[in-house]
């Protein structure tokens, strides 16, 4: 298996994929609570290495946009043998990105851990929506509470982490009516809060690979089960689902 933190180099926005790589159950728990938002030709604001962008496929059209080549090459190595995917490398902020065609047919966006790397985060909310149509619907998951922001936030490139009132002000600023807001994977915030506050550690290693392992196969399972039923008072990560308007 290629070592993506070697291939990516520094590449920040790399580092939070690489985090997670080969968490299934995991991206899978993701695409479950944001799936109402989620509809059948999507646009993908920033793929990284392409771990959401596995559980998307099968449905009719999947568009992923990065602005780093070598991520959308890496994708689309990935990708092979899916028609429905399509990649671009583009400026999601560019004002001409909504006249292609692939992405002019979209009727949702996705942007899963995207906006905390924006330093004008507002901007590019807006951009997003002058990417979809009336109606059309975006899911937006962020890491959440500054208070766990640590180490890995910092080797990420993260501006910041949001409560869930936070990024809903913001997406609703951007021309959008909130249909929900939610925190989401409680016991991940108290493993990331043991390992990047008070651990500090500083990159992705063999360790925290293994710990995310065990995390995907035994504990996802149960802790996807329980937030079903009850909601969480605080978590990794903060989503909101909107409506353009």
């Amino acid at each position: 298996m290629t070592d993506h933190t070697t291939a990516f180099g520094a590449d920040a926005a790399a580092v939070s994929s690489v985090a997670m790589e080969g968490a299934t159950n995991y991206f899978r728990w993701q695409l479950e609570v944001m799936s109402s938002h989620i509809g059948p030709r999507v646009l993908e604001i920033g793929c990284g290495v392409g771990e959401f962008t596995r559980v998307l496929l099968g449905r009719e059209r999947v568009v992923s946009v990065d602005l780093k080549s070598d991520m959308i090459e890496h994708v689309r190595e990935r990708m092979a043998g899916h028609a429905e995917w399509y990649g671009l490398v583009a400026d999601v902020t560019d004002p001409s990105l909504a006249d292609q065609a692939e992405v002019h047919r979209c009727t949702s966006v996705t942007a899963i851990n995207v906006i905390e790397h924006i330093e004008d985060d507002e901007a590019i909310l807006a951009a997003i929506r002058r990417l979809l149509p009336t109606g059309g619907t975006a899911a937006v998951l962020v890491p959440a509470h500054a208070a766990l922001y640590g180490t890995l936030d910092e080797a990420a490139g993260h501006y910041r982490r949001y409560t869930k009132s936070e990024i809903a002000r913001k997406v609703e600023a951007a021309g959008f009516r909130v249909d929900r807001t939610m925190y989401f994977n409680a016991v991940g915030a108290i493993g990331w809060y043991v390992n990047y506050r008070i651990l500090r550690i500083r990159s992705v290693n063999e360790g925290t690979k293994a710990q995310v392992g065990v995390f995907d196969k035994l504990i996802v399972p149960v802790a996807r089960m329980a937030e079903r039923f009850v909601e969480p008072p605080f978590g990794i990560s903060a989503v909101c689902l909107a409506t353009a308007v």
